[in-house]
């Protein structure tokens, strides 16, 4: 969902994804070294804004994870090890765009 005013643009999007399996078999339960098991579902909120100063520059900021969500995108067999390969917690972004003409 995206809004536009003048000079600034804000978004939020939402994603989800549903639960999967790490495995050929679809184990439910978690196997002891944590390689096979069901992945359980997570959603994921973002929000992003712009500002364009003037000709060119612009200044953007935004918002991942919202909520923090606690989430594993999969489970891993090698490197760096047998487990759970956890997804990225709430973060934060600033940057400064200039554009030539």
């Amino acid at each position: 969902l995206s809004f536009s005013l003048n000079r600034i643009t804000t978004s939020i999007q939402y994603s989800y994804t549903s639960a999967v399996y790490s495995d050929a078999n679809n184990t439910i339960t978690p196997t002891a070294n944590g390689q096979n098991g069901r992945i359980p579902a997570y959603g994921l909120l973002d929000w992003s804004a712009s500002l364009n100063l003037n000709q060119g520059l612009s200044l953007r900021a935004g918002i991942n994870n919202i909520s923090n969500e606690k989430y594993f995108t999969r489970r891993s067999g090698g490197y760096p090890g047998p487990g759970l390969l956890p997804g990225d917690g709430r973060n934060y972004f600033v940057s400064l765009n200039y554009r030539m003409q």
